[in-house]
Parts: C-alpha cells; sequence; structure tokens
C-alpha cells in the first residue's frame, strides 16, 4: 500500500509545481475592495490591459484514496473547505486573482509611487529605532500603489508601507528621498492612520488622519487585493541567482501537506526623482495572521492562539515558558502572540496552550504518560511531514538548526501546527552565513547536531532525533523517505519552474541604471542576473557564494539515503 500511495503521490505532485491550495468553486459573493472619490477613500482602480488567466492545482490533492493516513485526508479536507469558505464572501474575479497570483507563470510588478518626504519618514522611523526609542520601526506611511497582474492594473491610494525584517533593516534613504540601498517592504492596503502611534516618535502627528466619515474609514478597512489585507515584498539580500529557493521551499512544504505561506516573484518599481525607476526582482509573500488561519482551518479550529517564534530574547527552542506575550513599540518577545493580542482583555497574558505545550514537552520521555500527553497537543504526523521538508530544505536559520523563524499556531482544542516562515537561506544559500561550512549538505537527518551547535529543542530531541523515541524517529524516517521518492525534491521540477520565472523576469533583475549609480555604494548590482550555477565543490565553505541547487539536491540526497 505504501508503494502504491507513493506512486500517485509522485504522479500528483508532477502536476503540482505551480500551486498547492485547492482551488474551491467560484463563489459569487460580495466586493472585497471598495472604490472611492473622495480623497480620504480605499481608491481602488482596475484597467484592463491584457488578459487574465488562472488555473490551480494541489499539492495536497483530496481524491480521498484510501492510502492516504488520517492525517493527510483530514489536511486535505480542512484545508479546502476552509479555503472555499474564506473566499465565498468575495466577488468571483477577486477569488480568481488570488489564485492567478501564485502560478510560476504569472508576472507581477509592484510600482509604489512615494513622496520624498514619506520615503524619507520610513528612514526617519528607522533611526528613532535605532535611538532606542523603539524596538521595531513598525508604523507605515503614506504611498499610493499599483500592482500589475499580467497586464492587469490595480490601484490603491494611501496604502501603509513600512520597512520590515529583522537583521535586514538598514538605513536606505537620504533626506531628500533618494534612496542609496535596498530594503524589504510591507504593505497594509486596510491601515487608518489614526492610532496613538502616529502621534508620536519619529511620525509626531504629521500623518495623522481624523476620519469625519464612519463608513470612508469602514471601507479602508474592507480593502483588500486578491483577497488580501496585507502583503510584504523582499528584495534578493542573499543573491540567490534563480531568484526562487524560498517560493520553491514553500510551495514543497504545501506539496507535502504542510501549512506554508504562498510566495512568488515580483519586479518592484519605485518613484525615484519624479520617475518610476525598476528596483530589480524579488519575492511577493502572503501574510501568516488570522486571515492565513482562517483559509486553513475550520470554523471549529479557528480562534486560537498564533505566535511568531524568533531567536529575540532568547533562542525560540521551547524550553522555558517565558519571554512570551504581545509586542508593543518598546517591548519585544521570543514567543510574540500575533492572535487574541488585545491587551486589555484580562487574560491576554496568560498563553495557556503555549505554556501547556512547554510544560508537556519537559515530561520524562520515559514516563508511560508522555506519548499520551504528546498527542493531545501536537500531531505527530503533521510534525514529521514538516521536519521531512524542513530538514531537506537544509535552512541553517530554522526551528531545528537556530531555534528561530517558525509560527506556531494553537487551535481552541489546544493542539499545535507548526508553520514555516523565512526560508531565504535553503537549498544552499550560503551568501553571508554559512554556519555548518558547507551548506548544510552534511547534516544527518537524526543527529543531535544542528547548523549552529548542539540541538536544545525537546520537541525534537526526544522524539525523531537520536536517542528519541523509536515510533517518532520511525514516523520521521517513513516521511523523509516517501518524500523523497515524490518529485518535489527533483532537480527536474525545480528547473521546470524556473523557467518559467526566468521568461517573465529575465530582463528585470538588474535596476535601471540610475538605481544601479544610486546603490552601488551599498548593493553588489553584478550579482543580480538569473542562472543556476553555484560555487564549485572546493568553495562550498565560502558566504560569498551559493551553492547550485542541483548540486545541493544531488549531495542532500545522498546524506539523507545513507538512514532510509
Amino acid at each position: 500500500m505504501k508503494k502504491l500511495f507513493i506512486f500517485i503521490l509522485c504522479i500528483l505532485t508532477a502536476f503540482t509545481l505551480i500551486a498547492c491550495t485547492e482551488k474551491p468553486p467560484m463563489v459569487s459573493g460580495g466586493s472585497g475592495s471598495n472604490s472611492q472619490s473622495n480623497s480620504q477613500s480605499n481608491s481602488q482602480s482596475t484597467t484592463q490591459t491584457g488578459s487574465q488567466t488562472g488555473s490551480q492545482s494541489t499539492g495536497s490533492d483530496n481524491t480521498g484514496d484510501n492510502t492516504q493516513t488520517s492525517y493527510q485526508n483530514w489536511f486535505d479536507d480542512q484545508t479546502a473547505k476552509a479555503n472555499t469558505s474564506f473566499l465565498s464572501k468575495y466577488e468571483a474575479s477577486e477569488q480568481e486573482l488570488y489564485y492567478t497570483l501564485w502560478e510560476d507563470t504569472t508576472k507581477i510588478t509592484l510600482k509604489i509611487d512615494i513622496t520624498p518626504y514619506e520615503l524619507s519618514k520610513i528612514e526617519e522611523a528607522y533611526e528613532d529605532y535605532k535611538r532606542g526609542n523603539s524596538l521595531k520601526a513598525d508604523t507605515y506611511r503614506k504611498c499610493n500603489l499599483t500592482i500589475t497582474v499580467n497586464g492587469t492594473d490595480y490601484y490603491y491610494e494611501d496604502v501603509g508601507i513600512r520597512m520590515r525584517g529583522n537583521t535586514s533593516r538598514r538605513n536606505f534613504c537620504n533626506q531628500d528621498g533618494t534612496i542609496y540601498s535596498l530594503v524589504h517592504f510591507r504593505f497594509d492596503l486596510t491601515e487608518t492612520f489614526d492610532g496613538e502611534e502616529y502621534q508620536q516618535g519619529a511620525w509626531a502627528n504629521d500623518i495623522y488622519t481624523t476620519w469625519q466619515d464612519p463608513a470612508l474609514r469602514s471601507a479602508r478597512k474592507g480593502r483588500t487585493f486578491a483577497t488580501m489585507e496585507k502583503f510584504y515584498y523582499k528584495w534578493n539580500k542573499n543573491y540567490d541567482n534563480t531568484y526562487m529557493r524560498e517560493v520553491y521551499a514553500n510551495k514543497m512544504f504545501q506539496g507535502y501537506g504542510v501549512l506554508a505561506p504562498h510566495i512568488t516573484l515580483a519586479s518592484l518599481m519605485l518613484k525615484q526623482n519624479g520617475k518610476m525607476e525598476n528596483l530589480g526582482v524579488g519575492g511577493l509573500y502572503e501574510t501568516i495572521d488570522k486571515r492565513f488561519i482562517k483559509r486553513n482551518f475550520l470554523p471549529s479550529e479557528q480562534g486560537g492562539d498564533l505566535y511568531k517564534c524568533t531567536y529575540t530574547l532568547s533562542p525560540a527552542d521551547l524550553t522555558e515558558a517565558k519571554d512570551y506575550g504581545v509586542e508593543t513599540p518598546t517591548q519585544r518577545f521570543t514567543y510574540s502572540l500575533k492572535t487574541n493580542n488585545d491587551r486589555s482583555a484580562p487574560d491576554y497574558q496568560h498563553n495557556k496552550d503555549l505554556k501547556n505545550f512547554i510544560n508537556v514537552l519537559k515530561t520524562s520521555k520515559s514516563s508511560t504518560t508522555f506519548k499520551t500527553q504528546l498527542e493531545s497537543v501536537i500531531d505527530m504526523d503533521y510534525f514529521t511531514r514538516f521536519e521531512a521538508v524542513n530538514y531537506l530544505l537544509g535552512n541553517p536559520d530554522c526551528i531545528r538548526n537556530n531555534a528561530n523563524n517558525y509560527y506556531l499556531y494553537f487551535t481552541p482544542q489546544g493542539r499545535s501546527f507548526l508553520i514555516p516562515y523565512d526560508y531565504d537561506r535553503c537549498l544552499g544559500i550560503n551568501y553571508d552565513w554559512n554556519p555548518s561550512g558547507n551548506g548544510m549538505i552534511n547534516i544527518e537527518p537524526f543527529s543531535q547536531y544542528g547548523a549552529t551547535g548542539r540541538i536544545n529543542n525537546p520537541l525534537y530531541t526526544k522524539t525523531i532525533l537520536s536517542g528519541g523515541i523509536t515510533e517518532y524517529k520511525n514516523m520521521f524516517k517513513d516521511s523523509l523517505a516517501e518524500l523523497l521518492e515524490t518529485d518535489w525534491f527533483n532537480y527536474q521540477t525545480f528547473v521546470t519552474s524556473y523557467n518559467n520565472y526566468f521568461e517573465n523576469y529575465k530582463d528585470l533583475a538588474m535596476p535601471s541604471q540610475a538605481i544601479v549609480n544610486q546603490i552601488s555604494g551599498t548593493i553588489d548590482c553584478s550579482l543580480f542576473y538569473f542562472g543556476l550555477g553555484g560555487a564549485a565543490e572546493n568553495q562550498y565553505n565560502s558566504t560569498r557564494e551559493n551553492i547550485s541547487t542541483a548540486d545541493y539536491m544531488r549531495l542532500k540526497r545522498i546524506t539523507a539515503e545513507k538512514y532510509v
């Protein structure tokens, strides 16, 4: 039966590279965006300049095949039904746009029309952060944004824009609004600019908005693009010449039944000196937030606690129930609560499901109750699938290797689900940081050691790593063997998607000459090109050149197959 399942999975994944969310039937509903003519409105106009197509297949095909695990059937059924329910309140065209957006044949351009003053204020907010007045410059400034999808323009006025990232934040802009470096940007179509944060610090009341018409404010709060309220763009800071390793990583997670946000490529244009200039090609990302939960969980599973887990005050290794809470401009946490985060609520700080999860992990694995307790707070089938993909991707900055960069969602019933986040160092990307010294190709699947030293996370050490529980190690071994048999860890599958992206963006990778002249002092623009090559074998310890995806997949497979 297992061979039959593997055969079926291989056939399915061969057809599911483009996208990995099941497409629901088109359901007419209320408009997900609002057009207003008032300057304080939620302006969105659509200019039809080209055809718009959108087909969607799923990497977790809901065929009801009885060789699937109970988990796989549950995942397929739940995500399909949840997404259908979520999208049903939007017009069919916006539903279709959501699916079209993530296809590797879709061409996308973001055009940021922002005044020099507003752009310089993003820089000023970052300076405020560096001076210690805030821990992150997370308050938005205003821009007008045009998103072009396959020749169709979607225009939005007064969009919230800010810098995003952690270690990637940097000075980038002169006071006159000319840039001299590149940064990641986050966009919020629903920002109303009337919170308390807009009356202090670098924002100093200059952008605070008083809404005279409640209907206009409500319309702004309901504004969407492709059913999304927020999204973000990341420039290619690790000089991945395929431009799509992180894109492929998330498709691989999705294709193997793991919850993961969509990512695709887009080109970015920014107004400089009164002219739109090309900034090159980067990633367009779906956010992990309440809406992501609603897309992927049925109503009975929604409403739980969602945490962003990062190595902040301490490693996010699930060893201690501490450093958790709701972030403020001056307070950060390792486990940052992103839902149910109303600080005025009497129990917002209790975080009972997180604390219970960590307390269960503290139980001795030799205890007669450990397995029962553990399986009441996490689905081990889901976890071993997550880790099979995670291991093969070789991200040194993940939950396993650096106790960093993941989301943790608890359903109201207290069951937890890991969600991958920030995999821009995977499949052989070494640029600027190569902690394993070999691009992760020799890390063994059951090793107690990761990229940065000994692994302390009990979710790993007590279950699937050497010394863990045999049943769970076998589940991980089976998941890894199963995944190796699919087309996802296959270089030709990767190349097929690469070629689609290449056709759309090959002439846009290099920024326009005006931008190159402005940023060449801080950015190595000579590395902005599409290519499939990489470091020579004797240079795998380099931090100046990435390993090719072909070499990485070949060598990682050799390591993995020794143990499966």
